[in-house]
């Protein structure tokens, strides 16, 4: 596996049991990804609260990928479909940007402790 940096700007996320679950299985499968896939020679995975949102973002140096071809019904790539399917639950949102550079996964769910 290519170096992994990890970065909080908490000494804790303030999420709920089921985001933090969440949120771990995300990246989990983002790291995973990009150590089987990508030719990344680095990883980096932030993870940060802002107001009401905790956003986790993922990043890699490695080739990247045709993100549409393999988000499209039937490509049979389900870590994609299952990162997405796991910040819907949750209120969220994934979003998935790759070029010939590296790849950024990044999710963003409401942190519903800090709503008021």
């Amino acid at each position: 596996m290519p170096p992994t940096r990890f970065e909080l700007t908490a000494e804790r996320i303030a999420g709920t049991a089921a985001i933090e679950g969440e949120l771990l299985r995300i990246g989990q499968e983002a790291i995973t990804n990009a150590a089987r896939h990508s030719g990344a020679t680095q990883i980096r995975v932030d993870l940060r609260q802002e107001s009401d949102v905790i956003r986790l973002r993922v990043t890699d140096d490695g080739r990247g990928f045709d993100v549409a071809a393999m988000t499209s019904g039937g490509s049979g790539h389900y870590g994609l479909l299952g990162m997405s399917e796991r910040a819907t639950r949750l209120g969220g949102r994934v979003a998935i940007t790759s070029s010939g550079s590296g790849t950024v996964v990044e999710a963003n769910v409401p942190d519903v402790r800090r709503r008021s």
